[in-house]
């Protein structure tokens, strides 16, 4: 039941298990993205369920151009993983985006491929579906085909996706009549389950799918329920059905109603351990609604401290909300934007970022991106702040390493570039919480001495 949500006494001892918006993430946030109908660039917010206050966690993204599953905040890598176009981007360039905590954001590529269906394990590996085609992201940034038992790429018509560790395998959920779900059809959704093998790179055996009958073309949510079970979210059964909300067991793929509501428009539904209840995203009313298991009818309300609709309606399955989800190792590193960078063409400032958590004994992928051609990468031992090439050098020399890249892209068109390096990470317990200090130019005419150059980055790994 939800106790904490009527008896405001209880929301006192709950509170202290979040903390304010600014700072780490803490389990049980909701991320909820807000439509700005007038300027058609979007504000990604993370909301403290308890309070109700809410604070911006990116800013600037494009309406449209973000599909089922675009978000999903990833524990192992500490952050939220977002496919979408952004300010000052190209409206038609989405791409694979890491969002920090702190504001700060790692440009991971992949840009305009069609991603959806991100399902982190929190273990590195992030599953997804790219151009329709089943792949696996790694901890080194790698993006790989995932294979049937067969040994045949999988391209399987699925809106959502989601990790169950209990029998490590995907569970994804179609619309009404997906094409290429054997288990879909004419008021049909199918509930698929993808078992994985050994190294997560290959069906252990044939997908399991179970049809499930519904009047919405639309599932817009999986998340998981406590004991093991699965939440699954439509978006609008209509007038005649109330049965908007469903469990999956991934152990005997039996699917149930979880909760009956009344709801015309649904753009997201996640389960809240703080408020022990499922928290819905009501976008006819623009509201946030909570139901406990075996509910009825519209919930109740969940006040909040900043907009969470954009006077929008619609039963797509694009999600507008998700939640920060602790599960699998959380990483133990720590990475930190510092200081300025220096623009380039187009008054662009290049980006560096982490592509995954600073561990030890593993290779870390830094990214650089938001220009076009060569660029260095150095890394240091200290921070510094030293007048060069226009700029400002953010480490401190002698550098213990220097990698060099080719941002690919169009030389005319500004920030279309992207490249990557990797940097072992010695196995080495004395390195253990030592920082280490990186940032990057690119050859650029634009800027004032030929280079740009990005702000420093801070990373410690564990």
């Amino acid at each position: 039941m939800l106790r904490s949500l009527f008896a405001a006494p209880l929301l006192l001892p709950l509170a202290s298990r979040i903390e304010a918006q600014t700072g780490p993430f803490q389990d049980g946030e909701l991320l909820v993205r807000v439509i700005d109908v007038v300027g058609l660039e979007d504000t990604l917010f993370r909301i403290d369920p308890v309070t109700g206050n809410g604070a911006v966690l990116f800013q600037g993204m494009y309406a449209g151009y973000s599909g089922a599953g675009w978000m999903a905040y990833d524990s192992y890598r500490d952050g939220v993983l977002a496919y979408a176009a952004y300010q000052p981007e190209w409206t038609f360039q989405p791409r694979l985006l890491l969002l920090r905590a702190d504001g700060s954001f790692t440009d991971l590529g992949f840009r305009e491929q069609d991603i959806t269906a991100l399902a982190p394990v929190g273990d590195g590996r992030v599953y997804l579906r790219k151009g329709g085609v089943l792949h696996v992201l790694s901890a080194a940034n790698v993006l790989t085909p995932v294979l049937d038992h067969l040994g045949d790429p999988i391209d399987l018509n699925v809106d959502h996706l989601i990790h169950d560790p209990g029998t490590d395998s995907l569970v994804g959920v179609s619309h009404n009549g997906a094409n290429g779900v054997p288990c879909a059809g004419f008021n049909l959704a199918g509930v698929a389950k993808l078992p994985l093998s050994a190294n997560g790179l290959q069906l252990s055996g044939p997908i399991v799918c179970t049809s499930l009958a519904v009047r919405s073309t639309a599932p817009i949510g999986l998340d998981p329920l406590p004991g093991g079970e699965i939440l699954l979210t439509f978006a609008d059964q209509g007038q005649f059905s109330t049965n908007d909300l469903f469990r999956i067991d991934p152990a005997t793929m039996a699917i149930s109603v979880w909760a009956s509501t009344d709801h015309f428009d649904l753009n997201g539904g996640v389960w809240c351990d703080p408020l022990g209840g499922a928290v819905l995203h009501e976008d006819w009313n623009n509201e946030l609604r909570v139901h406990a298991q075996g509910s009825m009818g519209t919930g109740a309300l969940l006040p909040v401290s900043v907009p969470v609709g954009g006077g929008q309606t619609g039963t797509s399955s694009t999600n507008w909300m998700a939640d920060v989800d602790f599960q699998g190792p959380a990483c133990g590193g720590f990475v930190q934007g510092y200081g300025a960078g220096l623009a380039g063409k187009g008054g662009r400032i290049p980006l560096l970022g982490a592509a995954t958590c600073p561990a030890l004994g593993t290779v870390l992928p830094m990214t650089v991106s938001n220009g076009v051609g060569a660029a260095l990468v150095v890394f240091g031992a200290s921070s510094a702040s030293i007048p060069v090439l226009g700029g400002t050098l953010l480490v401190q020399p002698p550098f213990f390493a220097v990698r060099a890249v080719t941002l690919g892209g169009s030389i005319g068109i500004a920030g279309d570039g992207f490249g990557q390096v990797n940097l072992s990470l010695p196995n080495d317990p004395m390195l253990a919480g030592v920082p280490f200090f990186v940032q990057a130019a690119v050859s650029d005419a634009a800027a004032p001495k030929g280079w740009a150059m990005t702000a420093g980055v801070e990373l410690r790994a564990q």
